[in-house]
């Protein structure tokens, strides 16, 4: 689709987003589960924009702020639930509003809602859907919804939306870093936001026990014959015997990514209740959204992921084998 016809309908929802906004005066914003840097770093630098604007705000996240995002200005003011009466619900990150869990109710029962995501999946909600798969992070989106609302960012949202940006490319690696992303990151570096910080905070530390675990990881490591998919897996006995928990594992997936030759990337990780999450990387030239897709899941180009509601083995071998259909054949790899 055209790139500028593109902008043109973002800023119109940019625009009507932004009415509703100066019209509501109890705002409820919730992001989705199991939360990432964009979706708390969007969620609490809208909602001290918002607040500068003299709004009540009530910050929602379901699965609450793991601990390795503590770092993000704000975070305490994250609650898990709540009961009140507002004027206007915002989902953040969400490719669909069931993403929300137990937040979607709260969404969707307020007068007027917006949708607020760079995801584009097959569910889109609200009345107003401020939606652009173009742009790289939420958190730029939420930059743009501020300009809009005429709200300079300071120190603490910029920190919030620099860590949204900066970990949904990849530390500007990832193919969805445009110019436009680099302009939004200088803005927030110029109000006092650190990428370094950020940097540290999220991928420059590691638990004892999350090393051990990633030597697991490491040890269990499979490919296919031509290299082309890489995946391993790390199960509840391997948490177990290593002291670490789910929030350990960030960043697994791009310890895959590296191997020289491949073109895909697969994490699986069981969790508590015996299901599978598995996330999915590839160099940009394979599809890993529609492989989600096939399971429930969804994300980008380059970067996907899902839930297998099935035991390790055959969750693995059933994402394997929808990778393997997903690859194109050797000679259109070769294209540059």
């Amino acid at each position: 689709m055209n790139p500028t016809f593109l902008r043109s309908r973002r800023q119109t929802k940019l625009t009507e987003a932004a009415a509703a906004i100066r019209a509501a005066t109890r705002i409820v914003l919730a992001c989705h589960l199991r939360p990432d840097a964009d979706a708390l770093g969007s969620l609490l630098g809208l909602g001290a924009g918002l607040r500068r604007l003299g709004k009540a705000v009530t910050l929602v996240s379901p699965d609450g702020v793991p601990e390795m995002y503590r770092f993000l200005p704000g975070w305490e003011q994250i609650v898990p639930g709540a009961v009140g009466d507002w004027e206007l619900g915002i989902g953040l990150d969400a490719d669909g509003s069931d993403r929300l869990g137990s937040a979607e109710s709260l969404i969707l029962a307020q007068p007027r809602v917006i949708n607020l995501d760079h995801h584009t999946g097959p569910d889109p909600y609200g009345d107003i859907q401020v939606v652009d798969s173009s742009i790289a992070a939420t958190g730029e989106l939420v930059y743009l919804l501020l300009q809009e609302l005429e709200i300079a960012p300071d120190a603490e949202i910029a920190a919030c939306l620099m860590a949204a940006v900066l970990t949904d490319t990849g530390c500007f690696r990832f193919s969805n870093t445009t110019a436009e992303t680099f302009r939004i990151a200088a803005a927030l570096r110029e109000a006092g936001a650190t990428p370094g910080a950020v940097y540290d905070a999220v991928y420059g530390r590691r638990s004892f026990g999350a090393t051990l675990l990633l030597g697991r990881l490491l040890t269990q490591v499979s490919r296919t014959e031509d290299g082309r998919v890489v995946w391993s897996w790390v199960g509840r006995a391997d948490f177990e015997a290593c002291g670490a928990t789910g929030e350990a594992t960030e960043g697994f997936v791009d310890q895959l990514r590296i191997v020289e030759g491949a073109e895909v990337a697969v994490f699986f990780r069981e969790a508590t209740h015996g299901d599978v999450r598995v996330s999915l990387r590839s160099r940009g030239r394979v599809n890993v959204a529609q492989v989600a897709a096939e399971f429930g899941g969804g994300g980008h180009v380059p970067a996907a992921g899902c839930t297998v509601e099935e035991a390790l083995p055959s969750a693995m071998n059933r994402v394997i084998d929808a990778v393997r259909r997903a690859l194109p054949d050797a000679a259109a790899l070769a294209q540059p």
